[in-house]
């Protein structure tokens, strides 16, 4: 039966196996192991797909071989046994006695040999691991190797269908030259057909020699079949050329083709000697695998001293008891830290919503920005357009000055020349007067002088006429300038140019004066004269004839006045026309001034609108600041809880190295413990990596903190900013209507000095309506015209200081309208610095943003592998508990077994029952095993996207103390085995024991 299940657990190697001898291992077979002849881990590379692990799976391998060959050679023992006892049977107790000490001796030699094979045992595993390395070069040589050989293959392929393609293309190229033959052969027929008709044509030139016109049409026809021929010639000569290359072309494929073989026989002979290469590799494998199962079967025979086992299972049961009373205690510890990770976890939960709650708060707070920049840019668009308007205002306004400048100068013209006009006719009358007066004294002097003064007067009476006709035409001017002076109202809104005009009127008024000096000089010269010409009348008829060239040059220049007038008429007309424009321009300014106002009142408005969002935002700010506060708390608290954890983890410390102080005295069992006690530690480093999870968490919320407190410090400055642009704007405001207050008052004042100098000119008009009623009144109203004169100056110097005030006040307009452009300038630099502040704000929160939804992310992908984890950990817990299950329940098969071999009730049947379970158990780890190593790949596969590189490391780390249970639960699996093979040793030794006995008791 053992023989049948040995062979079931190794079929593949049932053929080779052989009974070992009970002899050391040779120094040849040891240099064979050393030196790595053969390649070894054939097998190894199937148990690494299953199992993950070469060397395990090796060893378990070896394992069962070894179990299998002991239970052969106790099958063979124990004919062994049954002849020595009948050997005994006949000899006697003497003899018993000595085998007895002979067995004992064997026994010690047994346990020598036992100690020189487990040195042999670690040469042999180095070499087994020497021989692994050489057997996974010699892979990857025969992997690389495969490779060249599918190269080298995939490239006779392909020359294969190069030689298909060429002798494909040979074909075509013999066919042609076939062709070519064929048209060869056409050409000689035709060449002797061309003969033959050469040769007709020759008897019939012969015949008719007469014919010299058929004779020259042969001619021309051999032309052209000699040219013929030669084109094909020529053609023969081309095609056996081509031919000749086809021949070439040939040639070298040929030569190509031979050197293929070559390569593809090279190829054939290459993989033939590395077939039997490794062939020769198995072969040395299969000796390598034979010589180590018998050095391992030889080891296992020399196992002895139960009852030694038996004490120090009985001290290891007591210590094992103690670890699980530890172990149990760190469970619940464990349990402790798992139920604060939990509290934890749902600490994290609380700040990831009020994450959120502060994602949408900020969401708000974006668009809230996103409206004030939208009123911001509103406001800049309307600032441009006043700033145009004002620019267009004085553009405007400085035309309005060009035109009332040009108007005020030709008003100046026209009043210089009416002017000239009454000055000449002052000058007119006195001379009249003085004339009249001389003439009166020319009658008292000399009767003869009175036809002559008849005639004077007579002349003057006409000169009179004139005069009144020249006073009717003023007083029509005199009208006309009235309606001009109704006309002249607006155009004398802007009264820059009085000054001028008052200063042209004083200079007229002194060239009037020093006329009328001189003419009194002439008068009296005159005078003089008459005097002197009472005895000649001679000189006064000179004196008349003078005075009538006077009167001639007076009509004249009353006809030139008119002239002038009509003139400055159409000029007058003109500056109306002008002033209608500058008129409209205004109305335009102010309809431009009322578009500025309500601009301003809109401004006003967003203004306001702007400080509501201003306030709003700053609630926020306040309500951010008060979840920031929490989050520190929060933070406060998680940090009391790391201090918690890692105070709890110095006490895991301090009890870790009490118990290691405790196991130091143990040896195998204590190595387990040890173990778990390892693993304890990756679980707490596992905690310990969740902690300082934890704190990156708290230190990157603390960065979020941070950058929410300066984005809010930001924004705060932004929103002071944005508060002093609004305070300049209305200070800007209010000085733009104290602007247009003053421009309104200045306008009402340029009307009312306008309506004065309107009064004034109508004034001066009934003034000169006065003067031409009647010459007597001459003097009376030269003395009004100088008090009115004086009045005039008077207005004058107050319309100066007027235009004095008006151009300072005009000046401190431009001031302030520069100053205005330069406030305009400087807030649309802060309103672009605004903008850049409000962009980088959107870019900070935009990134905010993605932090909080990545941090969002990691966190859900963190919860979900520490779910995960944590699945598995309970699963990993279950397997370490199923697993000490299965040794307890192997303890307490072995303690049946030692009762069942103390009481020797039992037999073998029993036991391979036993065996076959355990075998069973052994079959179903080794599923776990794997059924947890697919877990792994799936984990491995999970763990392949890049934001999971810490939860990676810790997964790592797990999967680390997973492999280190394994190779737990496969050393506990090779102790169950030994234990077994001690067990059915020990009970082949009872039941040979019992057969002595019995045989004895029979002698008996």
């Amino acid at each position: 039966m053992e023989v049948d299940q040995a062979a079931e657990v190794n079929v593949p190697e049932t053929a080779e196996l052989k009974l070992p001898d009970k002899t050391p291992v040779s120094g040849d077979e040891q240099e064979k192991l050393l030196n790595g002849d053969s390649n070894l881990q054939v097998k190894d590379a199937h148990n690494e797909e299953d199992d993950g692990a070469g060397s395990d799976g090796f060893e378990l391998i070896d394992v069962k071989e070894n179990f299998d060959t002991t239970k052969v050679e106790e099958v063979t023992a124990v004919p062994k046994g049954t002849t020595d006892h009948m050997s005994s049977m006949t000899k006697g107790p003497v003899e018993e006695e000595k085998t007895a000490a002979l067995e004992e001796q064997a026994l010690a030699e047994a346990e020598r040999s036992l100690t020189a094979k487990d040195k042999e045992l670690a040469d042999a595993t180095q070499s087994l691991r020497e021989l692994g390395s050489d057997l996974e070069s010699s892979k990857k040589r025969i992997e690389e190797i495969e490779a060249e050989l599918d190269s080298s293959a995939d490239k006779l392929r392909k020359l294969e269908e190069l030689k298909d393609e060429r002798s494909l293309h040979a074909a075509q190229e013999a066919k042609r030259a076939s062709e070519l033959d064929k048209m060869l052969e056409m050409a000689q027929m035709n060449m002797k057909e061309m003969e033959k008709h050469i040769s007709s044509l020759q008897e019939e030139i012969k015949g008719h020699q007469d014919k010299v016109t058929d004779h020259q049409q042969v001619e021309e026809s051999l032309k052209s079949t000699i040219s013929e021929l030669k084109a094909v010639q020529e053609a023969l000569e081309l095609s056996k050329s081509q031919v000749a290359d086809l021949e070439q072309k040939l040639a070298s494929q040929d030569a190509d083709i031979s050197k293929l073989t070559e390569e593809l026989n090279l190829n054939r002979s290459s993989e033939i000697s590395l077939k039997e290469i490794t062939l020769k590799l198995e072969n040395e494998l299969t000796t390598v695998r034979e010589e180590l199962q018998a050095k391992l079967l030889s080891l296992h025979d020399m196992e002895t001293n139960l009852d030694e086992q038996t004490k120090e299972r009985q001290t290891s049961e007591a210590t094992l008891e103690k670890q699980n009373e530890q172990i149990l205690e760190l469970q619940a510890e464990h349990d402790k830290l798992k139920d604060e990770n939990e509290k934890l976890q749902g600490a994290v939960v609380d700040l990831n919503s009020k994450f959120t709650e502060k994602d949408s708060m900020l969401s708000q707070a974006e668009d809230e920005l996103v409206k004030a920049q939208m009123l911001l840019s509103e406001a800049l668009s309307h600032k441009e357009e006043l700033v145009a308007n004002l620019k267009s205002l004085n553009e405007q306004h400085e035309e309005s000055k060009v035109f009332s400048e040009s108007a005020n100068q030709k008003i100046l013209e026209l009043e210089a020349q009416i002017e000239a006009m009454h000055a000449a006719e002052v000058a007119i009358k006195s001379q009249m007067k003085e004339a009249e007066v001389s003439v009166e004294a020319a009658e008292k002097k000399s009767t003869d002088l009175e036809q002559q003064l008849t005639d004077i007067k007579s002349k003057l009476d006409a000169s009179s006429e004139e005069m009144e006709l020249l006073k009717e035409r003023f007083q029509q001017e005199a009208a006309l300038s009235a309606q001009k002076g109704t006309q002249l109202e607006e155009a004398v809104a802007s009264i820059e140019g009085y000054k001028e005009k008052i200063n042209e009127l004083q200079s007229s008024l002194d060239s009037s004066v020093s006329k009328s000096q001189l003419l009194e000089q002439e008068v009296k010269d005159l005078t003089d004269k008459c005097s002197e010409h009472q005895e000649q009348a001679h000189s006064v008829r000179q004196r008349s004839l003078e005075l009538e060239d006077l009167l001639h040059t007076s009509k004249s220049d009353a006809q030139g006045a008119y002239s002038r007038t009509q003139e400055l008429e159409q000029e007058l007309n003109k500056t109306y026309e002008k002033l209608k424009g500058a008129e409209e321009e205004l109305e335009q300014y102010r309809n431009k001034v009322s578009q500025l106002s309500s601009d301003l009142e809109a401004y006003q408005t967003k203004a306001a609108s702007l400080e509501s969002v201003v306030e709003s935002v700053s609630g926020k700010e306040k309500e951010l600041m008060k979840s920031l506060s929490q989050v520190t708390e929060e933070k406060k608290k998680a940090e009391e809880l790391t201090a918690e954890y890692e105070a709890k983890l110095q006490e895991h410390l301090k009890g870790k190295q009490s118990l290691e102080e405790s196991l130091q005295s143990q040896e195998s069992k204590v190595l387990d413990l040890q173990e778990e006690l390892v693993k304890l530690r990756e679980e707490k480093e596992h905690h310990e990596s969740t902690i300082a999870d934890l704190n990156l968490q708290l230190s990157e919320k603390n960065d979020i903190h941070s950058q929410l407190e300066s984005q809010l410090s930001q924004v705060s400055d932004d929103h002071s900013k944005t508060r002093s642009l609004l305070v300049e704007a209305e200070s800007h405001k209010e000085e733009l209507e104290q602007n247009l207050r003053s421009v309104n008052d200045l306008h009402a004042a340029s009307q009312t000095a306008a309506e004065s100098a309107k009064q004034q000119i109508a004034e001066l008009e009934t003034q000169i309506q006065e003067l031409s009623a009647s010459e007597q009144s001459l003097k009376l109203q030269l003395s009004e015209f100088e008090s009115k004169l004086s009045s005039a100056e008077k207005n004058c110097t107050d319309l100066e200081q007027q235009l004095k005030d008006a151009t300072a006040e005009c000046s401190n307009c431009h001031l302030k309208i520069d100053e205005l452009s330069g406030e305009l300038e400087a807030y649309k630099e802060k309103s672009t610095n605004l903008e850049t502040s409000l962009a980088a704000a959107k870019q900070m929160e935009v990134e905010l943003s993605e932090k909080l939804l990545h941090i969002n992310e990691e966190k859900d992908n963190f919860e979900e592998m520490s779910k995960k984890t944590a699945i598995k950990h309970l699963e990993a817990e279950n397997q370490v508990q199923t697993l000490q299950g299965e040794l307890e329940s192997a303890r307490g098969k072995l303690e049946e077994v030692e009762t069942e071999l103390r009481s020797l009730g039992i037999r073998e049947s029993s036991v391979l029952e036993k065996l076959k379970s355990a075998e069973e158990q052994l079959e179903h780890k080794g599923r776990a095993l794997e059924h947890a190593t697919s877990k792994k790949i799936d984990l491995e596969a999970l763990c392949t996207s890049p934001y999971l590189k810490i939860q990676r490391r810790n997964f790592n780390k797990q999967l680390t103390t997973y492999l280190r249970r394994k190779t737990e639960c496969q050393q506990l699996s090779e102790k169950l085995k030994l234990v077994e093979e001690q067990a059915a040793s020990y009970q082949s030794k009872a039941t040979a024991a019992t057969e002595r006995r019995g045989v004895h008791e029979g002698g008996a």
